[in-house]
């Protein structure tokens, strides 16, 4: 045991023993005696005392006190605000992984290991609207979308669209963020068609934009041609067999070259846009993924072409790893021709979503 350590263990019966030594001293020092002495006197009774009353301290109350202080200290550091401002952040990131391992009751494993790192490497730096993925930093405040399917026309094998969507973007982050507005994207299967001929798959019929306060109003850009739907793959559009799908996309002219639109915003982005799309009666599916964390979804859903009488006519599933509670609150409802969603007040994560699957009557015919 080294002399540091023996002190540590012994302290409150050394003060103890040289507090007596001290008030024996005093003792012996008889009451009249010259100015010098007297001062002696009295110093050695003082720390006497003092010794006595700290080895005391030392030996009943040291741990308790250094317990409460202890205590009062870090909670004071933790749990107020004006505390945490002293610090930087990556000194706090620090204090923020000490607490998490004390959480974990030191119980890490490579399990673990990979929970926490996501949790602080993705999830946090999303929160913080610091994420190496721009559109983490943004999120949906709501996103509801409404689909009308057209009644099948008879002498095609066609059905149209009508696609309304309204959504609000808030920026998570401190910088202005620039966001693609996807007008639609959508693969076609052109079964009857050859690839070289032009075939409108969507058409933008209306498009409001509000960049934090400031609204704009696409309509004479729509009626001048402005937004006009091309192939992505057009440069490999000889290679492409008549069955294979075409990734068509709405995009807009500026400066004579189309692109994809885009709006710069700092704290919010209203977008509501009105779109028809047009497309094969045995295209069945519709999906949507989120790009971006959203917390209010609604998605409304109605075909004309289904038949109430067959099993399974309308089904909508929602795929979501943190949405999916025991008692189920989340799920869809379906009446007659129509079928819907809405999740309140959730997290649906970039990469969730739903698909929805409508079994059109002689659609295998």
């Amino acid at each position: 045991m080294n002399e540091k350590s023996f002190f540590s263990k012994y302290a409150g019966s050394i003060f103890i023993i040289l507090g007596l030594i001290f008030l024996i001293i005093y003792l012996l020092i008889e009451e009249e005696c010259s100015p010098f002495l007297n001062i002696v006197k009295n110093l050695t009774n003082a720390v006497g005392s003092i010794l006595i009353v700290g080895g005391i301290f030392e030996i009943a109350f040291k741990n308790q006190f250094i317990k409460e202080v202890s205590n009062n200290f870090v909670k004071t550091i933790f749990l107020e605000q004006s505390s945490l401002e002293n610090f930087k952040p990556e000194e706090l990131n620090e204090m923020n992984k000490s607490i998490q391992k004390k959480l974990l009751k030191e119980n890490k494993n490579h399990y673990t290991n990979k929970i926490i790192s996501m949790i602080n490497d993705s999830f946090f730096e999303m929160a913080k609207g610091a994420h190496h993925n721009k559109d983490f930093n943004t999120f949906f405040q709501y996103y509801n979308s409404i689909l009308y399917v057209n009644k099948k026309e008879e002498e095609n094998d066609f059905v149209n669209i009508d696609y309304e969507i309204k959504y609000e973007i808030l920026n998570n982050s401190q910088d202005k963020e620039e966001v693609t507005i996807e007008i639609f994207s959508k693969r076609f299967f052109p079964l009857a068609l050859s690839t070289k001929d032009t075939f409108i798959t969507q058409e933008l019929v209306s498009l409001n934009i509000k960049s934090d306060g400031k609204g704009i109003d696409y309509a004479k850009d729509i009626l001048n041609s402005k937004f006009k739907e091309l192939t992505l793959d057009k440069d490999d559009l000889d290679n492409i067999r008549i069955q294979e799908d075409i990734k068509r996309q709405i995009q807009y002219s500026e400066d004579n070259d189309f692109k994809a639109f885009k709006a710069t915003f700092k704290n919010s982005l209203i977008v509501e846009k009105k779109i028809k799309i047009r497309t094969l009666y045995k295209d069945i599916g519709f999906s949507h993924i989120f790009k971006r964390p959203t917390l209010n979804y609604s998605i409304q859903y109605h075909d004309e072409n289904v038949s109430v009488e067959t099993k399974d006519y309308l089904t909508l599933k929602l795929f979501s790893g943190l949405n999916k509670k025991p008692n189920d609150k989340i799920h869809p409802v379906l009446k007659g021709k129509v079928i819907s969603l809405h999740v309140s007040d959730g997290l649906l994560l970039p990469g969730e979503g739903i698909s929805i699957v409508a079994l059109r009557d002689n659609f295998m015919s």
